[in-house]
């Protein structure tokens, strides 16, 4: 199962949207999917709660890498609009781009059009820093 923050624009849920995906909302957290989260996690339910507050706290800032050379840390990617859940073996994939399947379950921010796209794609949020 996978969920997209509620304030991801109309835009990015069409494009992200179709027959094989479920959305549901992240942000703001309400608890939702936490037993199911902390269990592909491998956490505890308040763990749960801890990333989802850090991750949501990111939505509006500007993503950048967090790792790789500076230069690439300079880089602004675009506004981070909305956090999705993919659990594990879960096929993800926009459109225009080559899709993957989920090695292991965790985070995604939808990163939207004003850095270096001008469209939405997602990127694992281990390897972004918001600011």
């Amino acid at each position: 199962m996978r969920a997209i923050c509620a304030t991801v624009a109309a835009a990015a849920l069409a494009a992200l949207s179709g027959p094989a995906f479920g959305f549901e909302s992240v942000c703001p957290y309400s608890g939702q999917n936490r037993a199911g989260i902390a269990a592909a996690m491998r956490v505890d339910r308040a763990a749960v709660d801890g990333l989802v507050a850090h991750y949501c706290a990111n939505i509006g800032k500007r993503a950048y890498n967090r790792y790789g050379p500076q230069p690439n840390r300079t880089v602004e990617l675009g506004p981070i609009e909305g956090v999705a859940w993919i659990e594990a073996g879960e096929y993800v994939s926009t459109p225009g781009w080559q899709g993957f399947v989920a090695p292991n379950p965790g985070f995604l921010y939808v990163i939207g059009p004003g850095g270096i796209a001008n469209f939405h794609f997602l990127r694992w949020s281990g390897e972004i820093e918001g600011r």
